[in-house]
C-alpha cells in the first residue's frame, strides 16, 4: 500500500533546530513536473548522518493517485522561519542557468536579467534573499523568449504580472 508514503529529507545543521514533529511540509517531484504533495514531518533524527553535518527528517506524505513510488527523488519545502523583510516571489519568476538563479526584471519597459540569491521556498513562493528589492516587477512567464534589455509591455493578470 502506497496512499501516504515516507520521504527521507535531509536537514542542514543551521536549519535542524527549526523543524520539529508536526511541521508542514511540500513536495515536489521532479519525475512529475507541477505536482505538488502536502505532508508532514513525522520524526528528526537526533543526531548528524555520518560523516557529514546534515540531519534527516521523515515526512509522511499522502500519496493521492499513488504517482509517488518507492526510490523517487523528491525536494521538500519546510517552513523552518519568517523574515520580516523577505521578498517573496512566485516559483515561477525564478530561471536556473547552470549554477546561477537569475530573475527578469522590468523596470520603466525594459527587461533587466538579474542574479538572485534564494532563500526559503513554500507554496510555490520562494524567497529571494538578494539581487531584487520589494516592489520590483518580475516577469513569471515567458522568459526564455526574452533577452537583457528588451522593451516590453507588462500586462497585468490575475495573481500578478504576465
Amino acid at each position: 500500500d502506497i496512499s501516504s508514503v515516507y520521504i527521507q529529507a535531509v536537514i542542514g545543521e543551521k536549519d535542524i533546530p527549526k523543524v520539529s514533529p508536526g511541521q508542514e511540509a511540500e513536495v515536489a517531484v521532479p519525475g512529475l513536473p507541477g505536482a505538488r504533495l502536502s505532508g508532514r514531518v513525522v520524526d528528526v533524527a537526533p543526531s548528524a548522518l555520518r560523516g557529514q553535518r546534515n540531519f534527516s527528517a521523515r515526512v509522511l506524505v499522502k500519496n493521492e493517485g499513488e504517482v509517488l513510488k518507492p526510490g523517487m527523488s523528491a525536494d521538500v519545502s519546510l517552513v523552518v522561519g519568517e523574515a520580516s523583510s523577505a521578498v517573496l516571489a512566485p516559483r515561477d519568476a525564478i530561471v536556473e542557468d547552470r549554477d546561477k538563479r537569475l530573475v527578469y526584471a522590468v523596470e520603466g519597459g525594459v527587461v533587466k536579467v538579474r542574479e538572485v540569491e534564494l532563500g526559503a521556498e513554500e507554496r510555490g513562493r520562494v524567497e529571494i534573499v538578494s539581487g531584487v528589492r520589494a516592489g520590483d516587477t518580475l516577469v513569471v512567464t515567458g522568459q526564455s523568449d526574452l533577452a537583457d534589455g528588451e522593451k516590453v509591455q507588462p500586462v497585468q493578470r490575475e495573481g500578478g504580472l504576465r
